[in-house]
């Protein structure tokens, strides 16, 4: 599907989850190369994710030298002046990504890009598999993904009284949702959405992380139909084989012998390419 409007990202607003490193971190860094503001999500890599923020406000003052417009001038509301910030929040947790949320709006007000980057890896076979291992891929990787969008389109400020009601219309008012822009997401905005391979083909002693990322990839398809009228593109990448804190072991052993291993830079480059066009409901793979 394609939708309207190629997107420019100067002075646009992005949250990036998992941004403290490896592929997050990259897609933040290339967003702030763009022009953009971006929420930098970390869960337990604060020094990192701090990092990252300073990387950006560098990126931001050089670009300064050349075109004042990349930064607010004084004149901006106080809300609009922060080039970047770091948050934490574990994105599995509902609550936290509520809170995550909140400030993003409180800080900047609106967003217009959302990458979800977030994941984790517990590897053992089914039979020896516990339930927290279960669980806690999942929540990360897919819950993670939903509990970010849901958010990222719910309507702010209404209360109970109001959504009790509208809960009693839901079945006629489904097909004017995609109308609603009370969102913290504005209409023409992005989401990109990380998968695997894996998530296609599955893998041996992966079943956790295969259901994760293969979900992952239905709900991006999905969440395109319910946002195309409201120009609202959902994307999944599958980057491949990527040098990260992840992998680097397993490459080393040499289990991706013939490989060529991404860097982490190849991917951004590829989520600022996908940002920028209007195609919708794509799983783009790349070698």
């Amino acid at each position: 599907m394609l939708l309207k409007n190629k997107t420019q990202l100067k002075n646009k607003v992005a949250l990036v989850t998992g941004a403290s490193r490896g592929i997050g971190r990259a897609i933040a860094l290339a967003l702030a190369a763009e022009g953009a503001k971006v929420v930098v999500n970390y869960n337990k890599s604060e020094k990192e994710a701090r990092e990252v923020v300073e990387e950006i406000i560098e990126i931001s003052k050089r670009a300064k030298t050349t075109d004042d417009s990349i930064l607010d001038n004084e004149t901006d509301n106080a809300a609009n002046k922060t080039q970047a910030i770091a948050l934490h929040a574990d994105v599995s947790d509902y609550d936290e990504v509520k809170e995550m949320f909140a400030i993003v709006a409180e800080n900047f007000g609106k967003i217009d890009i959302l990458v979800n980057n977030a994941g984790i890896v517990k590897d053992r076979t089914l039979k020896k598999m516990s339930l927290e291992e279960w669980h806690s891929v999942i929540n990360t990787n897919l819950n993670g993904v939903f509990y970010c969008c849901k958010e990222a389109i719910a309507e702010r400020d209404m209360d109970d009284k109001k959504s009790d009601d509208k809960d009693d219309k839901d079945n006629k008012n489904n097909s004017n949702d995609d109308k609603n822009n009370d969102s913290i997401m504005n209409d023409n905005g992005r989401i990109i959405n990380i998968a695997s391979i894996l998530g296609t083909v599955g893998n041996y002693g992966q079943t956790n992380y295969c259901a994760s990322k293969g979900g992952v990839i239905a709900f991006t398809k999905a969440l395109a139909l319910e946002l195309s009228k409201r120009n609202i593109t959902a994307n999944a990448i599958i980057p491949g084989l990527v040098e990260t804190d992840m992998t680097k072991d397993l490459i080393l052993r040499g289990l991706f012998a013939g490989v060529r291993a991404k860097k982490p830079e190849e991917v951004a480059n590829k989520v600022i390419e996908v940002i920028k066009n209007c195609e919708t409901g794509k799983v783009i793979s790349f070698e």
